[in-house]
């Protein structure tokens, strides 16, 4: 059987692929931004560990020299930070 054939008999790929099962990046400058201007030296300090980083914190993706996080965490960081002042 060849490489081709096995290819057919297996069905068709999916012509789309659902976006609700991936979840966008934000790069990092907007994320600070989001959480109320928050200095890249907090950001670092938190990806480092030398300070400790708000509940929920991940590591960011890089592509190229760009760091991104994924919304989910961004959303989830900002939840967790209203928690914490919220009364």
């Amino acid at each position: 059987m060849s490489f081709k054939s096995n290819l057919t008999t297996q069905g068709n790929p999916p012509t789309e692929i659902p976006t609700d099962q991936f979840d966008s990046l934000v790069p990092d400058k907007q994320v600070r931004r989001e959480l109320g201007g928050v200095t890249g030296q907090s950001v670092w300090r938190w990806d480092t560990g030398q300070a400790r980083a708000p509940d929920g914190w991940q590591p960011p993706v890089r592509i190229g020299t760009r760091k991104f996080r994924p919304r989910s965490m961004v959303e989830a960081v900002k939840a967790n930070l209203m928690r914490r002042v919220a009364p």
